[in-house]
């Protein structure tokens, strides 16, 4: 065992026991009582110092003020930093690319919907210039004015059309967010749901 298992180890067994001051303040006087002892005096170190879950054991119980005998340790489990770091960076380019994607296909979603918005906007727009060109139209060429009215109509048909359907995907969101958001807060609440009603 090198000193940056050992610390790591150390770090493990007293992460959940110490308040994070007193925490941060042991790993940096173990890492310079370390560091001051030299790397070719590591070995030493650890030998003094003895196994890193007996050296917690010794600190939080004088942190806690009792014996050590008297500590129970429950030690964190997890990867060391090191790995953390090495596999992030291993897995940049897949995680990234996820990511990438992810948000493309966010804002593709979300184009597609402001399209339908403005397709909707657009043609209940052209309908009613149509409306109002053909009937100015029928007094001079009747079977013209007609036609553009229809012509209109139609149009602002399918702009309402549209309207509804960019309605009916705003309001599902809407209700996805608001059942997402119960879901958090009844899991946080244990399952209690506030119903509101007056006593």
């Amino acid at each position: 065992m090198n000193r940056y298992a050992y610390l790591n180890e150390l770090s493990n067994c007293i992460q959940n026991e110490l308040p994070a001051d007193e925490y941060n303040n042991v790993m940096q006087y173990y890492t310079e009582y370390f560091a001051d002892a030299g790397a070719d005096k590591e070995q030493e170190v650890i030998s003094e110092l003895g196994a890193p879950d007996e050296l917690a054991r010794r600190i939080i119980a004088e942190f806690r003020g009792k014996q050590p005998s008297d500590v129970t340790i429950k030690s964190k489990k997890g990867l060391p930093v090191g790995w953390i770091i090495f596999i992030a960076i291993v897995g940049s380019p897949v995680w990234l690319g996820l990511l990438c994607a992810a948000i493309g296909v966010g804002a593709a979603v979300v184009a597609v919907v402001v399209s339908i918005a403005a397709v909707a906007a657009a043609m209940i727009l052209g309908g009613v210039t149509a409306i109002a060109g053909g009937i100015m139209t029928a007094f001079s060429n009747g079977a013209n004015g007609v036609l553009a009215v229809g012509t209109g109509c139609l149009c602002i048909c399918v702009g309402l059309l549209l309207t509804m359907l960019f309605v009916l995907i705003v309001n599902a969101v809407v209700k996805g967010c608001k059942a997402a958001s119960a879901k958090k807060k009844k899991k946080k609440y244990g399952g209690y749901t506030h119903t509101g009603n007056a006593m």
